[in-house]
């Protein structure tokens, strides 16, 4: 992990401690997580879970760090926009790291 975090300009992220690596690696990332039923995942999220993030980073800062791609607003679009945004938004970067 070490190797590739040094080299990375972005990385997509599941959910979990490589979140945090990948932060203090300062690389920035959207932590992605897909699930065959998204829209029944996104639901209940909205209904029964009480925190607002999966990521450790964002859950840590207590606000939107990383944009999290989750279930149903897990697609190729979303993916390529934030992928874009990475790499070549300067301000989108800095805010993140």
């Amino acid at each position: 992990t070490f190797r590739i975090l040094r080299q990375a300009e972005a990385a997509l992220v599941t959910s979990g401690t490589a979140t945090l690596e990948t932060a203090l690696f300062r690389v920035p990332q959207a932590v992605c997580y897909h699930t065959p039923i998204g829209k029944v995942i996104s639901f209940l999220r909205k209904c029964f879970l009480k925190v607002k993030y999966i990521s450790l980073v964002n859950l840590i800062a207590d606000r939107e760090v990383v944009r999290e791609l989750v279930a149903d607003t897990m697609t190729v679009k979303q993916i390529r926009t934030e992928l874009e945004l990475l790499l070549y938004d300067k301000v989108y970067r800095e805010n993140m790291l």
